[in-house]
């Protein structure tokens, strides 16, 4: 084996969950049952779209891999494509070389996924160039052939305890959302997710938002709303990319901050790889299982 390079990589958990259109809205949405991947992944394999370049609203995907381990743990590769931004072949000595693609082909940039069919939960490594939650959600959106019904990912985090931000002088909330159109019956339409909301009017997909006290020192957000709001955000996490508290301790001279996604549920892994290869499907779903096995007891107290 050649020199090796070190590569990490997180991972997030999910539940996917299948949501129904109410009432022919189009922002009101309501759970109805759990999306079952193993069934997804079945039905590429016979419609025979292995390796087959599969369009969504802004790009091709491509699913190069699924493979069936330990009866319950399916494992598949996504690779969104894309024909623009190509790097270069550099060689000492001379000049910068585009690679050169032919009409059919596409730089690949690989998400590794693993699904435990038992309990229902989906393992997604974490690429920023790669096929993304929101893409994953579209793709297998494809595959319910209605227009009223819809994937969503939720997230898997654990319970925040915002009690520590009584009595604090709350300053800043920031934050920001989407598919905001995915909200289930049981949001509290009173609160600050309810009048984001009413914003979907506009045909918006994504909201980011800023409330904030004024400069001086003695001003602060109300206490009890702000509270509600922060509740409302850490338990609709499935539609929250960032959220922050700002606040100032009266102990402290500096203004703090918290994130409130700090315990999205997720695992960090290092991989070691050869030089001038990528990150083998094998080897990661290989560590992914290892994780995943280790955080089995967290996660079925999250979720049972």
């Amino acid at each position: 084996m050649g020199e090796t390079y070190q590569r990490t990589i997180k991972f997030y958990y999910y539940e996917p969950k299948v949501y129904k259109r109410i009432n022919d809205s189009d922002y009101e949405w309501k759970f109805e049952e759990k999306f079952d991947v193993r069934n997804w992944l079945s039905g590429i394999k016979k419609e025979g779209q292995i390796k087959t370049n599969i369009e969504l609203s802004d790009c091709f995907v491509n699913l190069e891999r699924i493979e069936l381990l330990e009866k319950e743990y399916w494992a598949f590769r996504i690779y969104k494509l894309r024909d623009s931004n190509i790097p270069s072949i550099i060689k000492e000595g001379e000049e910068a070389t585009p690679i050169d693609l032919e009409p059919d082909e596409y730089v690949g940039e690989d998400t590794t996924l693993l699904f435990d069919s038992s309990k229902c939960i989906l393992m997604m490594q974490n690429n920023r160039m790669s096929i993304g939650k929101s893409r994953l959600e579209a793709l297998m959106t494809q595959s319910l052939k209605d227009e009223n019904r819809r994937v969503s990912l939720k997230a898997i985090s654990r319970n925040i305890d915002v009690s520590g931000l009584k009595g604090k002088r709350l300053k800043t909330i920031e934050f920001s959302l989407e598919n905001l159109d995915l909200l289930d019956e049981a949001y509290n339409k009173g609160g600050i997710l309810g009048s984001i909301k009413a914003l979907n009017k506009y045909g918006g997909y994504s909201f980011s938002i800023k409330i904030s006290a004024s400069k001086k020192r003695e001003d602060t957000l109300d206490a009890n709303n702000s509270l509600d709001a922060i509740m409302e955000l850490t338990n609709n996490k499935q539609l929250v990319n960032k959220a922050k508290v700002r606040f100032r301790d009266d102990d402290k001279p500096r203004v703090e901050e918290i994130d409130l996604l700090d315990d999205v549920l997720h695992d960090t892994i290092t991989f070691s790889i050869e030089n001038r290869q990528p990150l083998s499907f094998d080897l990661a779903v290989c560590k992914m299982i290892e994780a995943y096995k280790k955080r089995i007891i967290e996660l079925k107290k999250l979720l049972f």
